[in-house]
C-alpha cells in the first residue's frame, strides 16, 4: 500500500504550486531534489534535541511547512521512482497501471481525472504502458469518443511486483517514525489533502 507517499507526493505537488504562485520561481527545484537520506536524517531528529533547543513547541513561519513537504514529496518520489526502475516503471506509470488493474474498462477521462497529472503527461503516460504491452485501449461502441482501458495479463503481473516492491519502498521511507507519530501523520495527511478537495 503506497498511499502514504502518493500523499507526500501529492502535498508536494500542491506546496509547489503555493510557493511558485507566491514568488514566481523561475527555476523550481527537480522532483529529486530532496535525497532520501537526507529527509531520513531530518526526521531521526528526537524530540529530545528539539526541546533542549528551545523548538518542539515552536511554530515554523513564512513558508517554511510548505517548502518541508515539498521537500519530503520530492523525496517520496524519487525513492518510488529508483525502486520501480526495477520492474521498468515510472511512479506515475505505476499508479495509473495500478487504478486500471482494480477498474477494468475505466476511461481514459475518468483515469486522468484521478491521478493528479497534466493532459498532455498523462497521454504519454497511457502510450507507454500501451508500447510496454501492460495496458489495451478500446473505443467504446456507443460513443467513440470514449476509450476504455484495461490491464493485459502482463500488466497485472506488473503490477503485483512493483505493488510489493512500493511497499517495502513505504517502509523504508517512513521507518524513522514510531507508531504514535505514524498514525499522527496519517491523520495530518488526509485533513490537509481533503482541504485540497
Amino acid at each position: 500500500n503506497t498511499a502514504l507517499l502518493h500523499d507526500c507526493s501529492r502535498n508536494c505537488q500542491i506546496c509547489n504550486n503555493m510557493f511558485s504562485a507566491s514568488y514566481g520561481d523561475p527555476h523550481p527545484a527537480p522532483r529529486g531534489f530532496a535525497s532520501i537520506n537526507g529527509v531520513a536524517g531530518n526526521l531521526k531528529m528526537s524530540s529530545k534535541s528539539r526541546v533542549s533547543s528551545g523548538a518542539a513547541d515552536e511554530p515554523l513561519g513564512g513558508l517554511s511547512i510548505a517548502v518541508q513537504f515539498r521537500d519530503l514529496g520530492q523525496a517520496a518520489h524519487k525513492l518510488l521512482n529508483d525502486r520501480l526502475s526495477a520492474v521498468d516503471l515510472s511512479l506515475d506509470e505505476f499508479l495509473a497501471l495500478e487504478s486500471v488493474a482494480v477498474r477494468p474498462g475505466v476511461t481514459a477521462a475518468e483515469l486522468s481525472a484521478s491521478i493528479v497529472i497534466e493532459a498532455p503527461a498523462f497521454s504519454r503516460l497511457i502510450q507507454s504502458l500501451v508500447k510496454k504491452r501492460l495496458l489495451t485501449r478500446r473505443r467504446s461502441r456507443i460513443d467513440r469518443r470514449r476509450v476504455h482501458l484495461s490491464a493485459n495479463a502482463a500488466g497485472l503481473e506488473r503490477v503485483e511486483r512493483a505493488s510489493q516492491i512500493a511497499a517495502e519502498a513505504e517502509q523504508e521511507f517512513l521507518q524513522p517514525l514510531n507508531a504514535a507519530e505514524l498514525r499522527l501523520l496519517k491523520r495530518a495527511l488526509k485533513h490537509l489533502l481533503r482541504a485540497q478537495c
